[in-house]
């Protein structure tokens, strides 16, 4: 499935956890290390210490001139705490041999649009 805007594809849907055909768990499994990438840098940011609890959706751009993107939401915990895993969304862009990441932060997950066929 694609996002399209303008009548024109933007992005990919690899992965969705609430989403028949989309909700293969090891269709995420090589993006895990991604969103790792993503929750160091937030917790490098933040001085916190989050775990990555579970994958809730994952989308690829298309690639444009050897960059493409990667769009996260996922939730994660504090290592040490009893509280509910909360919601993260995270954007990493991949340009030749290099990784940057974009944005990492909370996401109201009633705020997250659901996918309508």
């Amino acid at each position: 499935m694609d996002l399209n805007m303008f009548g024109t594809p933007m992005a990919r849907l690899i992965y969705d956890r609430d989403f028949s055909g989309y909700n293969d768990p090891s269709a995420v499994q090589g993006f895990i290390v991604y969103v790792q990438i993503a929750i160091n840098s937030f917790n490098k940011t933040h001085s916190s210490d989050y775990k990555l609890v579970e994958m809730v959706r994952v989308f690829r751009s298309l690639p444009i001139a050897y960059n493409y993107s990667l769009y996260f939401v996922f939730t994660a915990k504090l290592d040490d705490a009893d509280d509910d895993a909360k919601s993260l969304q995270a954007v990493l862009r991949f340009a030749t041999e290099e990784i940057h990441v974009l944005l990492v932060d909370f996401v109201d997950p009633l705020a997250i649009p659901r996918l309508a066929i």
